[in-house]
């Protein structure tokens, strides 16, 4: 199985603008009203207020036709919350997501060891650890569950 590991910044310019998935193309598209968003095959993943926010940082493959996105989403949080994080799990049916995840830093690393995805991101007095099995979501050991202050489709 393939393994992964960087460094990220949310705010690079120079983030992936398209992926080539198992469901197609994952492009950060721009709507006709200016505004952006994530599209797959050229349908909006999201249509809530954070989709304009939301870009792709990295693909993860996985070997049973499945693959994770590394999600960020970077607004409409003030100057309080840079970004936050989510993963897109993408098969060839469609698309899911999980809760998003993080400390509002904008910078931190991840890797892959078989189907699990850790990520680390700064936080005051340390780092936020995440792992992501492909089913379970946990921040610091505990598990994230999907709630409406953390859903990237609102």
């Amino acid at each position: 199985m393939p393994q992964a590991s960087g460094t990220f910044d949310s705010n690079d310019n120079n983030l992936p603008l398209t992926l080539d998935t198992v469901a197609g193309q994952l492009t950060k598209a721009q709507l006709p009203n200016g505004q952006s968003t994530i599209t797959l095959n050229g349908a909006a993943v999201f249509t809530g207020e954070d989709a304009q926010w939301q870009y792709p940082i990295h693909l993860f493959k996985q070997s049973d036709r499945k693959q994770f996105v590394l999600m960020a989403s970077s607004g409409g949080r003030g100057n309080s919350c840079e970004a936050l994080f989510f993963f897109l799990i993408i098969e060839q049916s469609g698309v899911t997501a999980t809760p998003e995840f993080g400390s509002c830093a904008t910078q931190g690393s991840y890797s892959q060891e078989g189907g699990k995805i850790t990520v680390t991101i700064p936080k005051m007095g340390g780092h936020s650890v995440v792992v992501f099995d492909g089913v379970t979501l946990r921040e610091d050991g505990n598990q994230v569950q999907l709630g409406a202050d953390n859903d990237p489709s609102k």
